[in-house]
């Protein structure tokens, strides 16, 4: 019988892992896969939504570096002739060697531009080309 008894799920403080206390050795253990692991994705704990605006004079950072993040949206308003910037070096971003996000309105459905998913912790610096446009984003975080 397994040490959770009959619930099906247990609490998120006993999936938590904690630190080997200090003086403490840690020991190896061998595992063997013995057939299909079943993985269950938890949500997200927390998120944070904001707007910016990109310009053409001046790399922002978007977001900063955080392991606790789980998953970045980013999305922008369409514009007539713009691109946005965007990249996880901010020298890569000034020089315009970083990605090229078309958000012109033709490349959206119904004028929406299309929306980027990335889940990494790296920072993420912006700026746009040919016009302003405004940036938003929802960052996803696994921790508090």
């Amino acid at each position: 019988m397994s040490q959770y008894g009959s619930e099906s799920t247990p609490e998120l403080d006993d999936l938590q892992q904690e630190e080997t206390p200090e003086g403490l050795i840690r020991v190896p253990v061998k595992v063997v896969e013995i057939g299909p692991l079943e993985v269950h994705r938890l949500p997200n704990r927390g998120a944070v939504m904001r707007s910016v605006t990109a310009t053409e004079d001046v790399v922002q950072m978007l977001v900063g570096y955080d392991l606790r993040r789980s998953r970045l949206t980013i999305w922008g308003d369409a514009v007539a002739n713009g691109v946005i910037i965007l990249g996880t070096r901010k020298d890569e971003v000034e020089q315009e060697t970083a990605a090229r996000w078309p958000v012109q309105i033709n490349t959206g459905v119904n004028g929406v531009a299309p929306v980027l998913v990335m889940e990494h912790c790296e920072a993420v610096w912006v700026k746009a080309k040919g016009e302003n446009a405004q940036v938003s984003y929802i960052a996803e975080y696994w921790a508090d």
